[in-house]
């Protein structure tokens, strides 16, 4: 889903739907009022207690309210569970005159996201 996070995070204007943008699907949550997507394996939904504007960057401090699995996901050990939901770990940005590179990592899998030019490559490769 790192096409899908990558639309997501952009800046639309006030308004804009950005699970909509980024064509992914909802559903309504248990405890709190943004809705869980559905491509999505599993759900935390909380509560945001207070954030803070650092330079460029926003530090959210949040509650726990509810975390749901889907049904396959619950059926797994803790081992399998990691495999199955492909949790991505950001690891580093750059930014060179007009390209921007993102890396992310699963197991087994590193994800280089370029964009050039408001496009958008997506190469993965297995470890």
């Amino acid at each position: 889903m790192i096409r899908e996070i990558w639309v997501a995070q952009k800046r639309f204007p006030y308004g804009t739907n950005e699970l909509e943008e980024a064509k992914l699907e909802t559903f309504p949550s248990d405890k709190v009022k943004p809705p869980r997507i559905k491509e999505c394996k599993a759900h935390i939904e909380c509560k945001v207690l207070w954030t803070k504007i650092i330079g460029f960057t926003c530090i959210v401090l949040g509650s726990i309210e509810a975390i749901s699995l889907n049904r396959e996901i619950e059926k797994l050990d803790v081992k399998e569970q990691a495999i199955a939901l492909k949790r991505p770990i950001f690891f580093s940005y750059q930014k060179r005159e007009n390209t921007r590179n993102w890396i992310f990592a699963e197991i087994g899998k590193i994800h280089t996201l370029t964009e050039r030019n408001g496009e958008v490559e997506i190469m993965s490769e297995a470890i």
